[in-house]
């Protein structure tokens, strides 16, 4: 039997015991039905149970093939969403339809393992009447929105999609035109429109033909307040719809879900005018035929990024040259003009930008289905139950950023199955559940994506660590390590306070690769512990074509800093440094901070520090803070990082290089790594 075989006998094996659960969990809900508004707490408990319990059953019976089980599962898994949303009231007749889901799912566990009849017909009947009394209890909202949404092509229900899930407002804006001043009308309200963000789609019918009057409806986004828009169109009598009930999601994952090659797509606004009134209407059978899904080799969409890379690096140009010859310009309308110019210039690149990073964006939910396998497989290895729950798994990253991501999970997610969770016998003596939980998370913040991979064991042992880390020379004897300090310890390459060895690697050990693989992303690690566990955050790009960074002067050489690496910058005063064991400290109230000369720790020669006040950029790597002296502070910019394969073997320290607008190439460094090289030569000549 091969490896996923045997995933596949070992799954079924566990879903007996997850339909059992499932059971107990069931029952509570029936009860709390039948006494309305006793024991709240507990049942919205409940309610999360079963609803846990029916996503994780649909996802990973839909990993091993039992499409069934899964579409039973994802119906239940609504009904349950409803709940939660109180969109549905929990009554007998809801506890019935769960239970009979649950029925099914055990008779189709039954057909799998070959002990039962195939329940096909009972299982269609099911999800027909569930889904039919789903629709007729539940409120139907954003009527306009779902209307819209429908009409709108497949591109720019992703590009709304994209910009919804990176937290930008949605909004429908609704008004009429007649004949005569449609055109400027339009034109107007769109002008309105994109002071306040991003036009998507616009949309053109009859609002009422005999009158030759003309609805215009417009789907836009923005990461401004909604007030802004509201303040723009109010006083023009313009209806605008906002998506609070989650409607872009639900449309974008049913359209992706409808069978390829058919389309719900309305008549499209077009370059030519509004049809006049007696233009004859489109057949509803005459719309387009369009395919749902189109598949590009990601070679092709590299290509892509690296010619928008040569883009941006050309309008930088273009923006150098055109902003010295707008200051020449002999008249305020010319200079108007050509900044209003730029600024569409730069509008359209930062759309197409958008839309090809878009392209490259993938879900969390595949690479959250094995860390489900590694679960399974690592608690088969040690002998222990765990339990994994995971959350946002249709937050979207770059594919590459989440391809490198997939070992680092793992690792940590072995680690705290075989080190952060006890047995269950000091589980219970604790007053814990048995069976650990190992809870993964994503969670989108802007451009950034933040990870946590947490447990709910005893934690880390800190004096375990100093101890550990005595012995091995990490610390001196009379230092006493901050907390922090002894955080940032564990990843040292090769610490581990367990001193024996297991197929699984124990906490501690390999921590310095999931920390290098998280920064080589651009990212930061950081570790939190106490009596409720341990978890590891992780903080990482959305994408890796495009960074902010800050351009530093150090003698005469410049250099960019990541802006994911800078917590501040600030002209420090020297007075405020002191010299303590050999370390020169940058001191602020009872707190010292590490002070670095930029340009000694990459050979380059000493700032010039015959001032009063020294730029500094202080950085940090998750566990640790550090002042950088530099020469000068430049402006932000955003940047194409180009690696240095091909051209120089890889140098700590050194993330890449980027081009100027006027040509100079500048490289981009990566100052946490080469901050620990430089303390690991301390260490070693001390």
């Amino acid at each position: 039997m091969d490896s996923f075989e045997q995933l596949k006998s070992d799954f079924l094996a566990e879903t007996e015991d997850t339909l059992a659960s499932l059971q107990r969990d069931l029952d509570d809900l029936a009860a709390g039905a039948k006494e309305p508004g006793s024991e709240t707490d507990r049942l919205a408990e409940a309610i999360d149970r079963v609803f846990r319990t029916t996503h994780s059953l649909k996802g990973v019976s839909g990993m091993f093939g039992f499409d069934r089980m899964s579409q039973v599962a994802h119906a239940m898994e609504n009904v349950l969403e409803d709940l939660r949303e109180e969109r549905l009231a929990l009554d007998s007749g809801v506890c019935d339809r769960l239970y009979e889901g649950h029925e099914l799912l055990w008779r189709l566990l039954g057909h799998a393992t070959g002990t039962d009849a195939d329940p096909d017909a009972s299982t269609d009947t099911w999800l027909t009447r569930l889904d039919g009394e789903r629709r007729a209890r539940t409120p139907e909202t954003g009527a306009p929105l779902r209307e819209a949404l429908a009409a709108i092509t497949m591109e720019e229900l992703e590009e709304l999609r994209i910009a919804g899930t990176g937290g930008r407002t949605i909004a429908l804006l609704e008004t009429s035109f007649d004949d005569a001043g449609y055109d400027r009308g339009r034109n107007d309200l769109v002008e309105l429109v994109e002071k306040w963000g991003r036009v998507h789609a616009t949309l053109t019918d009859a609002a009422d033909p005999d009158a030759a009057r003309f609805r215009l409806r417009i789907l836009a986004s923005s990461a401004d307040p909604l007030f802004g828009l509201l303040k723009r169109v109010g006083p023009l009598g313009v209806e605008v719809t906002t998506d609070e009930d989650g409607i872009l999601a639900a449309a974008a994952a049913e359209i992706a879900g409808a069978t390829p090659g058919t389309s719900s797509e309305a008549p499209r606004e077009a370059t030519s005018p509004p049809p006049a009134k007696d233009s004859p209407a489109v057949p509803e059978g005459a719309r387009p035929v369009r395919n749902a899904m189109l598949r590009v080799p990601v070679d092709r969409v590299d290509r892509l990024l690296g010619e928008l890379g040569d883009l941006v690096q050309a309008k930088l140009a273009l923006q150098s040259t055109a902003e010295s010859l707008i200051r020449q310009a002999p008249d305020r309308m010319t200079r108007t003009h050509a900044k209003q110019s730029l600024r569409h210039l730069d509008r359209k690149l930062r759309s197409l930008q958008e839309g090809i990073l878009g392209v490259r964006m993938v879900t969390f939910d595949s690479l959250f289905q094995k860390l489900e396998r590694t679960t399974r497989e690592t608690c088969r290895v040690v002998g222990r139950e765990a339990r994994l729950v995971t959350e946002g798994e249709r937050v979207e990253i770059d594919k590459g950023v989440l391809d490198s991501l997939a070992e680092p999970l793992v690792h940590l997610l072995r680690n705290a199955i075989d080190h952060g969770l006890e047995d269950p016998a000091t589980r219970e003596a604790a007053g814990k559940p048995a069976i650990g939980t190992v809870r993964v998370s994503a969670e989108a913040d802007g451009a950034w994506t933040r990870v946590e991979v947490a447990d709910d064991g005893a934690g880390l042992d800190l004096d375990r660590i100093r101890d550990k880390a005595l012995r091995r020379g990490l610390l001196a004897p009379d230092h006493m390590p901050s907390r922090t300090e002894l955080l940032g310890i564990v990843f040292q390459p090769g610490f581990s306070v367990r001193d024996e060895t297991t197929e699984i690697s124990g906490r501690g050990v390999g921590l310095d690769a999931v920390r290098d693989a998280v920064e080589s992303l651009g990212g930061r690690v950081e570790v939190d512990t106490g009596a409720a566990g341990t978890t590891f955050r992780l903080r990482l790009p959305v994408s890796l074509a495009v960074v902010h960074a800050l351009e530093v002067r150090v003698r005469e050489h410049r250099f960019f800093l990541p802006l994911n690496h800078v917590s501040e910058v600030a002209r420090l005063d020297p007075h405020a440094f002191e010299t303590i064991g050999g370390r020169e400290l940058f001191v602020r109230g009872s707190r010292g901070v590490p002070v670095v000369d930029l340009g000694e720790a990459y050979g380059l020669g000493l700032v010039d520090r015959k001032r009063s006040h020294l730029p500094s950029v202080t950085v940090n790597d998750g566990a640790s803070s550090t002042v950088l002296l530099v020469d000068e502070l430049g402006a932000r910019r955003e940047i194409v990082v180009r690696p240095l394969s091909g051209v120089l073997p890889p140098v700590p320290g050194i993330a890449g290089s980027t081009e100027l607008g006027d040509g100079r190439i500048v490289l981009v460094l990566d100052p946490p790594s080469r901050l620990r090289q430089r303390e690991a030569r301390l260490e070693a000549t001390s």
